[in-house]
């Protein structure tokens, strides 16, 4: 909302089409959240945007997205038996168990190809930062990971970080390290009436406008076994929260 005087003073720039640029800017944020990974909000929340409506690629059923643990035991039992841990620190493991778990997940996969790579900047950084005992890095930049990784590019979204989910059966917690797709696997649509639409109201009792922006539309993947999401299973993390958070109250 902006006051009428704040409208009339403001010479410089449109601050209504500012106004409106930064809502479209929120309204894109939040669809891309939705589509990705859910909104976040929980169950009865009038502002949830159903997963019925938009289905995120993480929560999707797996016939559309492979759901893939990574294994830092495993990795770590395999490396050290070549006594690569007197040469190599933990990131170069976590990297290796990483590349080896999205790229054993692409034999299931089958989408369209062209795979892009979104995680958290700690876990790419994670990535970069390993090293060889001599201090080089085992990959040089961003264009040689996603190499390793068989991905055209790697995008970084920091609301990816600390998120989790619990499995349909309910008996593990799984948190989110990053989603393999291509989005032209994933389709948005809106009905007639849907499309994104402006608004404006002027409150006389405020001396203010009041604007909205909107849509209507409803988007899922529409091929099968076109997404992976890369997940650690945090579950024995989770019951020790929970219990310690059980004592503390």
């Amino acid at each position: 909302m902006l006051f009428t005087d704040d409208i009339i003073d403001i010479t410089d720039f449109d601050v209504v089409e500012y106004q409106y640029g930064v809502m479209r800017m929120n309204l894109n944020e939040e669809l891309a959240m939705a589509i990705m990974v859910g909104d976040g909000r929980e169950e009865g929340d009038e502002e949830k945007i159903s997963e019925d409506h938009i289905r995120s690629i993480w929560h999707d059923d797996d016939v559309y997205t492979i759901h893939t643990d990574l294994d830092i035991a495993a990795a770590k039992a395999e490396l050290q038996g070549t006594n690569t841990g007197a040469n190599f620190g933990e990131n170069y493991i976590y990297a290796e168990a990483i590349v080896n778990a999205s790229l054993y997940s692409r034999e299931q996969y089958k989408g369209s190809g062209a795979l892009e790579f979104y995680c958290t900047p700690h876990l790419l950084n994670k990535m970069l930062l390993a090293r060889d005992l001599n201090g080089r890095r085992i990959y040089s930049s961003v264009t040689d990971l996603a190499a390793a990784l068989n991905v055209t590019a790697i995008h970084t979204a920091e609301q990816f970080e600390g998120l989790t989910r619990t499995t349909k059966t309910g008996n593990k917690t799984k948190k989110l390290l990053g989603l393999f797709v291509n989005l032209d696997d994933y389709h948005v649509g809106s009905t007639k009436g849907g499309e994104i639409t402006r608004f404006n109201q002027f409150d006389i009792d405020f001396n203010q406008e009041k604007y909205l922006i909107e849509t209507r539309l409803s988007g899922a993947l529409t091929r099968a076994y076109s997404a992976i999401a890369l997940e650690e299973d945090v579950t024995a993390v989770a019951a020790e929260g929970h219990t310690d958070q059980e004592v503390a109250g």
